[in-house]
């Protein structure tokens, strides 16, 4: 959220005071990035039906697969059917999950963290917002954490919340059985806790990129050069000098390899013998960890609380 008025208010009250400021922020940071999106109203709609297609196809497989269970003597060939790749394919497994988390979505999870996480905190630097909020009862960590929420909202509208849609759908159309219905719980846990994890790794690396600058514009030129640098250049060159371990280098690999591992599957990464989810996870929680803690130090340094003088 930006605050237009550049002006300076004597704040009379007590910066003592609790308020609710992680909160706040992340309302009036979800209905301001709402309307960006949908400025254009044509190209909003556009991209919210690109990023729920696979959930709308995903459930009309899933649809059709029940009616055929459910009336196979109208369909002689009906095992064909079930037994198909593309529903074998849809259907709610560990690897179908990881596919559509880290191969479907990721697009728009990275497109909603250029459009909306890089002016988070660049916006507020530009137009001095971050006086206005840190000389007013609100603590640094509130503010984090409200920018934090906001990402959160978006990433998890296009990876948790169709996918748990996907999985409830399942249970109910097996009939609540409990074995699979079990089966399908703990997926459903597994999908969170990996989208928790690596999407917040990519959301405090959103904002770090988008603290370091004074526009939205130019975060998103850091933050498109940085994937671009990793995955286009440093990667490829490492892979010639240093043959199957140039995927080290890779955020993008230990995000997956991450998801792979947490939901229980095993995934080729990218034809190059390397089999996510049953690499080393060390050096993954390594490296994700000191991402997310030098990305939590450039924030906290970039966003500091104002001194207010009597």
């Amino acid at each position: 959220m930006v605050l237009h008025d550049r002006g300076y208010q004597r704040w009379d009250g007590s910066r003592e005071t609790s308020v609710p400021g992680a909160r706040v922020i992340v309302e009036q940071g979800v209905t301001s990035s709402i309307a960006k999106l949908f400025k254009r109203k044509l190209g909003g709609l556009l991209l919210v039906l690109a990023a729920y297609g696979p959930f709308l196809f995903g459930l009309g497989v899933l649809a059709f697969t029940f009616y055929v269970r459910t009336n196979i003597e109208r369909f002689p060939q009906a095992e064909q059917i079930l037994q198909d790749d593309l529903v074998q394919g849809i259907s709610p497994s560990p690897s179908t999950a990881w596919a559509y988390l880290f191969r479907l979505q990721s697009f728009f999870v990275f497109l909603l963290s250029l459009i909306i996480g890089m002016g988070l905190i660049a916006e507020d630097r530009r137009s001095n917002a971050l006086e206005l909020y840190l000389s007013r009862p609100l603590r640094v960590w509130q503010y984090v954490l409200g920018k934090l929420g906001v990402l959160a909202f978006f990433f998890a509208a296009v990876t948790v919340v169709p996918a748990l849609l996907l999985i409830l759908a399942e249970m109910s159309f097996v009939g609540f059985e409990a074995t699979r219905s079990r089966e399908l719980l703990d997926l459903a846990g597994r999908v969170v806790l990996a989208c928790t994890l690596t999407g917040g790794v990519l959301a405090i690396m959103a904002l770090a990129v988008s603290s370091l600058a004074k526009r939205a514009r130019n975060a998103a030129v850091l933050w498109v050069g940085f994937w671009m640098v990793t995955a286009m250049i440093l990667e490829p060159i490492l892979e010639e000098a240093t043959p199957g371990s140039s995927h080290f280098v890779s955020l993008a690999f230990h995000l997956q390899h991450l998801g792979a591992v947490i939901l229980g599957t095993t995934e080729d990464y990218g034809g190059r013998g390397v089999v996510l989810g049953s690499e080393p996870l060390a050096p993954t929680l390594i490296v994700l960890g000191i991402v997310t803690f030098v990305s939590t130090v450039i924030v906290l340094r970039r966003v500091r609380p104002v001194e207010v003088v009597a």
